[in-house]
């Protein structure tokens, strides 16, 4: 089922990995700010996916559908994981930038 949140947070991981992956093919002095900046906005968009994912869980457990509620949880926290690397690298960047 396509929903306009569905939609939108595609758009914002496709826009996101972009800005990475320019952040990580540029060689001037924008690489690190536009690559940090880049990681900030995974991170957010994978926690937004992963509460996407805990509130799939939760319904479809409360309706009956363990195995789905399963598979779900598990998206959920892996993409809560990669939102946890994304926010430490883009903190580990930003505090070894020269300034």
């Amino acid at each position: 089922m396509l929903t306009p949140v569905r939609v939108i947070l595609a758009l914002a991981l496709v826009g996101a990995g972009a800005v990475v992956a320019y952040g990580l093919v540029a060689r001037d002095q924008t690489q690190l700010p536009v690559l940090t900046a880049g990681l900030y906005v995974s991170g957010v968009v994978f926690a937004l996916l992963a509460l996407a994912g805990a509130w799939a869980a939760f319904s479809q457990a409360r309706d009956g559908s363990g195995l789905r509620a399963l598979v779900y949880s598990l998206l959920g926290g892996a993409t809560a994981l990669v939102s946890a690397v994304c926010f430490a690298l883009g903190a580990i960047l930003t505090l070894t930038a020269k300034r």
